[in-house]
């Protein structure tokens, strides 16, 4: 009697080189020699690569983009299906945004410890984890929001210089006695010492606390540079900063800018990629005015893609616009942005990735 037909497989391209021997390999990675073409066989090499330790991450991404090769037309075909490009996620291809899925689920290693606990995050938990990158990719890319938020970081810079002209000359007990003036992320009073230029968007933005953790600050920021006599002092000043949030987790959206300045305090670094260049700064040399910071909150509309509702000027039928604060009753006003794009559609990219295609 014949034995059982073995299943079909592709072998592994990262696993293949000289670089990643079995003698250096832990042994949950060396089970990843074949990738198996079968929707079980596809969940546990997932989760391998998923638990494998933060030091690995090149060769998980490298994994995962030989994983995910299979999903290619599934995912190309639901893209079509939803009235979506590569391109509205910041890709010139599909297989840009395979590798852009790669990446980011490196970064996310599974905290489940068994495979029955991830299949079950990946239906929970992980799953709106990914679905909100997702989104922050498309908010990234629609440029006609990003206009108004540089425009709104522009205000706030022709600000930031006007405060810093009219407290410049004050003596140090004048100072601390304004309502309005500038302040360093450790809440000291501070002078500007020549003015604020352009704004540039700084994306992963985290906080370096003393024991060395990084906490996720904000999703996005435009920050402008301080310059004396056209040469960088290294200061910079967050000019508008920005949560994007998909309809659960925007419930805590508002209060998480109300507290986003004192949570300054409690930080070592800050840090955060701007052009591409991961750059951190310390909180001494990051200004804020008191009178205010543009705070926006863009969070997904649960109608159809490119629905009206009360819809603004500026974005056409894309968006609503309005104000609320940061607190209850109290706090600082707030931008909120809806932009209309139905969360079963990011969900339905997702959902091809995650399943490998199958």
């Amino acid at each position: 009697m014949a034995g059982p037909k073995k299943p079909s497989v592709i072998k592994s391209t990262a696993l293949s080189s000289a670089a990643t021997s079995a003698q250096t390999l832990p042994q949950s990675l060396q089970r990843l020699k074949v990738v198996a073409k079968d929707f079980k066989a596809f969940r546990r090499q997932l989760f391998a690569i998923l638990r494998l330790p933060k030091e690995l991450t090149q060769l998980k991404i490298q994994e995962l983009q030989t994983l995910l090769k299979n999903a290619k037309p599934a995912l190309e075909k639901a893209l079509k299906a939803n009235q979506l490009h590569p391109k509205d996620f910041g890709c010139d291809s599909i297989d840009d945004f395979i590798e852009k899925f790669a990446m980011i689920l490196a970064s996310r290693r599974a905290r489940a410890k068994t495979l029955r606990g991830f299949l079950r995050s990946v239906r929970k938990g992980y799953r709106h984890n990914i679905n909100g990158e997702v989104f922050e990719w498309l908010v990234l890319n629609l440029e006609a929001l990003q206009k108004d938020l540089r425009q709104w970081a522009k205000y706030q810079v022709d600000l930031l210089n006007d405060i810093g002209r009219r407290t410049r000359g004050l003596s140090d007990k004048a100072l601390k006695a304004a309502a309005v003036k500038l302040v360093d992320g450790t809440g000291a009073d501070t002078r500007l010492n020549g003015k604020f230029g352009q704004s540039l968007r700084a994306t992963d933005v985290w906080i370096i606390r003393e024991d060395g953790k990084r906490v996720k600050f904000v999703d996005l920021m435009y920050v402008a540079f301080e310059t004396v006599d056209g040469k960088p002092t290294g200061r910079i000043s967050p000019a508008v900063m920005t949560e994007i949030k998909l309809p659960a987790a925007a419930k805590s959206g508002p209060e998480q800018l109300g507290i986003a300045v004192p949570r300054f305090l409690a930080a070592e670094k800050i840090q955060m990629t701007i052009n591409g260049e991961v750059v951190t700064f310390d909180p001494k040399n990051v200004v804020f005015a008191t009178a205010s910071i543009p705070q926006t909150l863009v969070r997904a509309e649960r109608t159809s893609y490119g629905a009206v509702r009360s819809a603004s000027a500026s974005y056409g039928d894309d968006t609503d616009i309005n104000v609320r604060t940061t607190g209850k009753g109290i706090g600082a006003a707030l931008y909120d942005i809806l932009v209309s794009v139905e969360v079963a559609r990011i969900n339905a990219i997702t959902e091809v990735v995650l399943s490998g295609g199958f």
